[in-house]
């Protein structure tokens, strides 16, 4: 079974339905942000790949084809899972108050990700990164706080 990725446009529509079925009911299964918080965090990673945001942070070298076959291969993400400083939402105290705004938002960073059509070339994790790449790291990772709170 093929791994699902970003640029499939059932995978977007299904992701769109999933951010529309969050409310201010939501609760997380794991760790400390709010769904508010989830929605600004995964942003941020679309973010990152059409260059709009930048993350100081790098792995090793040596490291990176192990993260890089990691995020690219990994079934979903269960639980917890340490993220960069500038994505940590709890840590830097980011608390949006609009839930529907901060989907708009995260919608709108979709939007722009699929319209730039081609992507950064570097991934602080995971070195470099193709269309392809970036594609299944979106998806992995707007699931697993999709996921996160249920949805």
């Amino acid at each position: 079974m093929p791994k699902k990725t970003y640029l499939d446009p059932a995978v977007q529509q299904e992701l769109r339905t999933r951010i529309d079925s969050l409310s201010t009911e939501s609760v997380p299964r794991w760790g400390k942000m709010n769904v508010r918080q989830a929605l600004r965090h995964v942003g941020m990673g679309f973010k990152l790949a059409i260059g709009e945001v930048s993350e100081p942070f790098a792995a090793p070298a040596l490291l990176r084809p192990i993260w890089k076959f990691g995020l690219l291969n990994m079934t979903p993400l269960k639980g917890k899972i340490q993220t960069f400083p500038s994505f940590d939402m709890v840590a830097r105290k980011i608390d949006p108050e609009e839930l529907e705004a901060e989907k708009a938002d995260l919608k709108a960073a979709m939007d722009r990700y699929l319209a730039a059509g081609s992507y950064v070339e570097y991934h602080p994790l995971g070195g470099r990164f193709n269309n392809v790449n970036w594609g299944r790291v979106m998806y992995v990772h707007t699931d697993h706080h999709l996921r996160q709170f249920g949805a």
